[in-house]
């Protein structure tokens, strides 16, 4: 048994743990997520960085640095499919300027959360 480990890392050690993944994790929904869901998540790795990095971490609309920050559809995720991955159609906004954007009106608690936050205090910390 010892031989046919050997060279394979193990579950703590960046393998997966068998009894955690697929069916026997409890989290299972039986495999199914929705496409639109997988699509956020690919843009949150992909394109958000960039738009990120491009805008200089900075809102664009109050050109506040070092706070909360989102990345905003211009034309919406919902509405306009053929953009969600374009980077023209993207800018970086502050949460209370996201939320104004998005609602047409002021955010009344700043420190309340909605969207996907990403907090950047300096470009230390920035991967």
């Amino acid at each position: 048994m010892k031989e046919a480990l050997i060279g394979k890392p193990g579950w703590n050690r960046g393998g997966k743990a068998p009894w955690a993944t697929g069916e026997n994790n409890v989290n299972w929904k039986g495999g199914v997520t929705s496409k639109n869901q997988s699509e956020r998540v690919k843009f949150r790795q992909t394109i958000q960085k960039e738009v990120l990095k491009r805008d200089d971490y900075t809102c664009q609309l109050c050109g506040e640095r070092g706070i909360a920050l989102q990345v905003d559809h211009i034309q919406s995720w919902v509405d306009y499919v053929e953009l969600r991955f374009n980077i023209e159609n993207c800018r970086t906004l502050c949460k209370a300027c996201h939320y104004e954007v998005t609602f047409g009106r002021p955010m009344l608690d700043k420190s309340m959360a909605w969207g996907h936050n990403l907090k950047f205090y300096s470009e230390r910390n920035l991967g």
